[in-house]
């Protein structure tokens, strides 16, 4: 996600002007002075006050702010979630057990693979073999376990 906006703008608000700003973001201080008055025009108020070299936020810039740390965090958090789930370290399995063997299995199997993966919600469904073979078969499962072959039917 580009965030070019919220970032540049938390960056005038950390150094409190454009040149530590720009320096710190790679940009120019023009290029980043252009933004801020493109910015502010667009959304016709303005985000800073200029006090000396200083650049102090308005009421609305505190606003805009407080917003984009928000926007700037549910970013992170959707990074981080993702690269678990690209890795395999999160997301959903379903899977189908035989009613006998359910209880000693999930006993002896979840807690372990609880630990080792904890972004990883485990849905286990107590089916006969054949009704989860059904599911596996209409993606309503992602594996099974049987003492029986069952037919695959695609």
């Amino acid at each position: 996600m580009d965030m070019k906006e919220q970032v540049y703008m938390l960056a005038i608000e950390k150094y409190k002007g454009i040149k530590d700003a720009a320096q710190s973001l790679h940009i120019s201080p023009p290029a980043l002075s252009i933004f801020l008055s493109n910015l502010e025009e667009r959304s016709g108020v303005h985000f800073f006050d200029r006090i000396g070299k200083q650049f102090i936020p308005t009421q609305a810039g505190k606003i805009y702010l407080e917003h984009a740390r928000k926007m700037i965090n549910i970013r992170d958090d959707y990074e981080d979630e993702l690269k678990k789930y690209i890795h395999g370290s999160s997301g959903t399995i379903r899977f189908g057990i035989h009613p006998r063997r359910t209880l000693y299995l999930l006993s002896q199997v979840l807690p372990r693979f609880s630990a080792r993966y904890p972004d990883v919600e485990l849905i286990p469904y107590g089916r006969t073999s054949l009704k989860w073979g059904t599911g596996l078969c209409h993606y309503q499962s992602h594996l099974g376990s049987s003492a029986f072959r069952i037919p695959l039917i695609i």
